[in-house]
């Protein structure tokens, strides 16, 4: 049996996925539309986090998330409903701390459109980062 994102995030029989997507087809299609459930790993890995500013980084602004200060690392492997990245050398990760002293919550990578994972592909992390406090 294939399933397929739709454009609205959930998920629609007969069509076969690409191979990028069935590693993470599992995981993504049983917490789909659960940010609490990513919430509540951002929190064990840095408790009582609440960001002021989110920024959704591509890879020509991946350096503005080493400047963050205290700063936690979470691989979007980790987090069910995030982009896992399909290019080499794109980071993919959740980077938690302060820069200038804010609380920042800093998404290195991104997913798109076009590597055939749907429309909806950054909804369950932006809900994530919304739920976290911002």
């Amino acid at each position: 049996m294939y399933w397929s994102a739709r454009g609205d995030g959930r998920y629609k029989k007969g069509v076969k996925l690409n191979p990028i997507e069935q590693g993470n087809l599992c995981l993504h299609a049983l917490f789909s539309h659960n940010p609490e459930y990513c919430v509540d790993i951002v929190h064990a890995h840095k408790p009582a986090f609440t960001p002021r500013v989110a920024f959704i980084l591509g890879s020509g602004l991946g350096a503005l998330a080493d400047q963050i200060e205290d700063a936690v690392a979470i691989s979007y492997e980790k987090l069910p409903g995030f982009p896992v990245s399909t290019v080499h050398g794109h980071a993919g990760e959740l980077v938690l701390g302060h820069l200038a002293g804010v609380p920042v919550a800093c998404m290195k990578g991104r997913g798109h459109f076009y590597e055939g994972r749907g429309m909806a592909v950054m909804t369950d992390a932006i809900r994530t980062l919304k739920i976290t406090g911002l």
